[in-house]
């Protein structure tokens, strides 16, 4: 499927993600929220966009090999900086800067923390990509990863400033 000209991948195994991740997340949420003290109910929408964004980024894809490690990483600093100038290059990267800002912005309302906010947005682009490694048709990239952690760290932040001024200014 194509979104704004970028390649989707759904499958029936996009779908099976979804449903074993919803349901997933209506079982944990409510003791996770008890045992931490996190806000319920952006408790339970920080596990649906988790589990949605992993049931998106996870399905097979087109080619029938995986990608390798090695051909993911950097190997050089000119490639580092050609992923780095790719970022604004294309509508595909400027959805990778947004993707995970909606499961960012959960976590820290729900945790009121923007650090918890932050390590997800720079962990979790990490852990799709090395994944991805595993997944044929799905091509792991320097530059989605730096896309996803640098939109990811930017929602962390916006949103826990947002925090601070609403408690310093309540009303």
């Amino acid at each position: 499927m194509y979104l704004f000209d970028v390649h989707v991948p759904l499958t029936w195994w996009t779908g099976l993600g979804l449903l074993v991740g919803g349901v997933a997340s209506l079982l944990l949420w409510r003791p996770l929220a008890a045992r931490t003290g996190w806000h319920h109910g952006w408790t339970l929408v920080s596990l649906l966009l988790l589990s949605s964004t992993l049931a998106l980024t996870f399905g097979p894809g087109a080619e029938l090999r995986p990608p390798t490690l090695t051909q993911c990483l950097p190997t050089r600093a000119s490639k580092l900086l050609r992923s780095l100038a790719q970022l604004a290059g294309d509508l595909e990267n400027s959805l990778n800067i947004i993707v995970l800002a909606p499961v960012v912005i959960a976590v820290v309302l729900a945790t009121r923390r923007t650090a918890y906010g932050v390590w997800l947005a720079l962990l979790l682009p990490g852990v799709i990509e090395v994944v991805q490694t595993q997944i044929a048709g799905r091509v792991c990239s320097t530059a989605d990863y730096l896309a996803n952690a640098l939109g990811g760290v930017l929602a962390a932040v916006v949103t826990g400033a947002v925090l601070r001024r609403r408690r310093a200014f309540p009303g």
